[in-house]
């Protein structure tokens, strides 16, 4: 996990946010549809940032993906 944020629910929801942002940038500068390999990356970041954050107590079905 991220050096300094391991129990800090906003600062986890800040780097899922960012994480997520980059990924649509990747894609905007791609060109439209990313690599297969860009995809399954993304979806086990946003699981392990989900699954901390959930272990903190924090509600994550409001989450956007």
């Amino acid at each position: 996990m991220i050096k300094g944020v391991r129990n800090d629910i906003e600062r986890l929801k800040a780097g899922r946010e960012g994480v997520l942002r980059g990924f649509s940038e990747a894609g905007e500068a791609w060109g439209g549809d990313s690599p297969k390999i860009i995809y399954e990356t993304i979806e086990k970041a946003i699981a392990a940032l989900d699954e901390k954050i959930a272990e903190l107590g924090e509600n994550i079905t409001g989450l956007t993906v």
